[in-house]
């Protein structure tokens, strides 16, 4: 385990540093820090937008290299190589203006910064196999490597969705493997949680508050169902992040109308947002709402749109010229039907209408609580705080804007990640409000030296904190790495397509399945079959009885020679109503588990098929 955590840690900090380097030089010749204000003394707040425009440039690299057929090792590091380079002359052509002025970082900060490295590192270590990771995201970076190009799988479920974090995990799954992917899919928290310690110091004196914000990242049910997996809601969450932090700096700096600098800066983080997954693009039309309330007039609105579209439009037109759908899925009602029809539209209005509480009760509360974020209940309260600076209620904006749209669309919990670290930060900053007023203190004393010891006290809660989560993360991460074999065995369907590997280059690389949709990744070849899309399990089930099962041999056969596969695997523990003995007739069985079994369409029964 020590071998792999430093090279999965070498990594991550190589690229870490490639994005600040990359990042560090576009803030110089844009002048970034020269109209920050306040913010511009927070090293914090250097590093978090460093690492996050690094980030995106990387991501443009890629969306150029795969449009382009060129995504590769050689082209990719020879991309970066030449990006780094850039960078480092553009640094050293401004040496005698470059500089770090702000301040160092203490003891305490430097632990607490280490440790939430080292904790988004080892949350990453262990065997794939959530759900949508192997259903979606990581056959999609696959088919990309395979390709060595931006391609549209036809049998993924979301093939033209906004792409940006996915690009990632295909960078991860390029340099290492399921375990490289998944480190560069946690990664963005940790960058979130330089932004949490940078506003919480800006904003309160301390970065206590933001420790507790970072680790509560770590734990929320929200982002703690998923942490570790290649899921790409880390990703948004950060860009989201990193554009409300940018609003709130220049909210702070209204009186300097003329900079639109940060403005500039919100648009294309929201921008990179949009490009990583619709709720990015609510997330993004919101805080352009925002703009014209705080600050009348068509040119802020203007920079903050053509930011918008410069780093967020690409993945849209895609989607358009592909299937005429700027939206695809989504859109179907409206411009026509791609992939799916519009019973997979039914059943996906349906599936999000299942999850949360109603809306019709109007209970946020309730909402929050179902979704495993009942801290943000704190947040709530904080509204009626009064003399609030205008960053806080930029955040405050933000956040009541984008639940309500959560509460009344869709309860995913998932589907907060674009206000995750926001809503975070303002639960930690009401307590520490709350713990500021002078009758809290009035409870224990009114002398300053126990406001000293105050002090000392929430830091020893902090450090305790971290060094419990830390542990945590560690005694998780080891036993993970011990059972990672287990652990695959474990999911359901992974021996059936283990199998399936095995005779995939006799009897060919293209196999439906039935139940099985959040294990495709386990099958090297071409999977098919989902509950929406061209494979989709209404034509393979059949539900008249009350209760499905796959349909009669001879229909399956049917549908598998317009496939063009021979291989089929069907859940039976999901759908039991299976007649295997009618199945014989057409098929041989070649593997079986508690979980399913794995068919091959008969030789001289396969006409099409083979």
């Amino acid at each position: 385990m020590l071998i792999e955590f430093i090279r999965l840690g070498g990594l991550s900090v190589l690229f870490l540093l490639h994005c600040a380097v990359c990042g560090f030089a576009l803030a110089e010749r844009l002048s970034l820090w020269a109209q920050a204000g306040e913010p511009s003394r927070n090293r914090y707040f250097e590093w978090f937008f460093a690492i996050s425009h690094g980030m995106l440039l990387n991501i443009l690299l890629l969306v150029i290299l795969g449009a382009y057929g060129n995504l590769n090792l050689q082209w990719v590091l020879g991309g970066a190589t030449f990006l780094l380079a850039v960078a480092v002359w553009s640094l050293w052509s401004r040496k005698n203006r470059f500089s770090f002025e702000s301040p160092g970082l203490t003891g305490l900060e430097t632990i607490v910064v280490s440790a939430l490295l080292v904790m988004t590192i080892l949350a990453a270590m262990h065997a794939p196999g959530y759900w949508d990771d192997t259903m979606y995201h990581l056959p999609l970076a696959r088919a990309y490597l395979q390709h060595q190009a931006i391609v549209v799988h036809e049998y993924i479920r979301f093939p033209l969705f906004p792409q940006n974090v996915n690009l990632l995990i295909t960078l991860g799954l390029m340099l290492g493997g399921e375990l490289v992917a998944q480190v560069f899919a946690t990664l963005p928290l940790f960058v979130m949680a330089l932004g949490l310690l940078g506003v919480s110091r800006w904003q309160t004196g301390s970065v206590n508050a933001g420790v507790l914000a970072a680790l509560s990242l770590f734990v929320l049910r929200p982002i703690g169902d998923t942490l570790g997996y290649a899921y790409i809601d880390n990703g948004l969450a950060l860009f989201c992040w990193g554009s409300a932090l940018a609003l709130a700096i220049w909210s702070a700096s209204m009186p300097a109308r003329s900079h639109t600098v940060w403005l500039a800066v919100a648009g294309v983080l929201a921008g990179a947002a949009a490009g990583s997954k619709y709720f990015g693009m609510v997330f993004a039309l919101l805080a352009l709402l925002y703009v014209p309330i705080r600050c009348r007039g068509w040119k802020p609105v203007s920079v903050f749109t053509a930011a918008l579209l410069l780093t967020g439009a690409g993945w849209y037109i895609r989607s358009y010229v592909v299937s005429g759908d700027p939206v695809h899925p989504a859109g179907g009602n409206v411009f026509g039907t791609f992939l799916w029809d519009q019973g997979d539209l039914l059943v996906q209005k349906q599936e999000q209408a299942s999850f949360g509480v109603s809306p019709a009760t109007l209970n946020i509360f309730a909402a929050l609580k179902a979704a495993g974020a009942g801290l943000w209940i704190l947040a709530l309260p904080s509204l009626f705080l009064r003399r609030l600076p205008s960053p806080i209620r930029c955040f405050q904006f933000i956040f009541v804007s984008y639940l309500l749209f959560w509460f009344f669309v869709t309860q995913v919990d998932r589907y907060l990640a674009p206000i995750y670290a926001v809503a975070t930060f303002l639960s930690w900053f009401f307590v520490d409000r709350i713990c500021r007023l002078p009758w809290v203190h009035g409870l224990f004393a009114k002398r300053l030296r126990w406001r000293i010891r105050i002090s000392v006290v929430a830091q020893i809660i902090v450090l305790l904190a971290v060094v419990a989560s830390v542990w945590g993360q560690l005694r998780h991460a080891r036993s993970a790495m011990v059972r990672w074999d287990a652990a695959l065995s474990g999911r359901a369907g992974y021996t059936l397509f283990s199998k399936a590997n095995e005779v995939a280059p006799q009897l060919g690389a293209r196999m439906l399945q039935v139940g099985f949709e959040n294990a495709i990744y386990f099958f090297d070849g071409v999977s098919i079959g989902d509950w929406f899309g061209p494979g989709r399990y209404r034509n393979m089930l059949d539900c008249s009885t009350g209760t499905c099962g796959v349909i009669e041999p001879d229909k399956m056969k049917a549908l598998m020679s317009g496939f063009h596969a021979r291989l089929l695997v069907i859940a039976t523990k999901r759908f039991p109503r299976f007649d295997e003995q009618a199945y014989e007739q057409y098929f041989d069985i070649l593997a079986r588990d508690s979980d399913g079994v794995l068919l091959v369409l008969k030789a001289d029964a396969s006409g099409a098929a083979k």
